[in-house]
């Protein structure tokens, strides 16, 4: 993991006024954890994720066939591992919200405003699941906000 983009999503957590960044899509997990998990660019439903917050902790999900490479490899210690078909991601990555104390903070998705000023707003979605599992994803944000 490379601490200098560490240090710059940190500022930029500050300077956005925020408490943390989830990174999502495989191309920023890689950026945030300086690892490439092998199968999730290739099988982009195999989700990962990176947490970093204000204070500089760092939380990942991944997947349970690629755990001991992610743990070699990523320096995280704070991993959170999923299950493929039993087990959801969102629940790992929602606990470790809860965990880092971060379930009722202002936290930026990845693109939105945590990586530049054209991302305010927006929050993208990979459209992997099924229209059921999108709309159950929906009704969750919606009961947050």
């Amino acid at each position: 993991m490379d601490q200098e983009i560490i240090s710059r999503l940190k500022n930029r957590i500050v300077n956005e006024g925020l408490d943390a960044i989830i990174a999502i899509s495989p191309e920023n997990v890689t950026y945030v954890s300086g690892f490439v998990v092998p199968s999730q660019s290739l099988m982009r439903w195999r989700h990962a994720a990176c947490i970093v917050t204000v204070d500089g902790k760092i939380a990942m999900v991944a997947i349970d066939m690629e755990a001991t490479t992610v743990k070699a490899h990523a320096g995280i210690d704070d991993l959170r591992i999923y299950r493929e078909f039993s087990d959801d991601p969102m629940d790992k990555l929602a606990e470790a919200l809860k965990d880092l104390k971060l379930d009722r903070a202002k936290v930026a998705v990845s693109p939105g405003i945590g990586f530049g000023q054209y991302g305010d707003e927006y929050v993208r979605f990979a459209l992997v699941e099924n229209e059921h599992r999108t709309r159950q994803a929906v009704q969750g944000i919606k009961r947050v906000l």
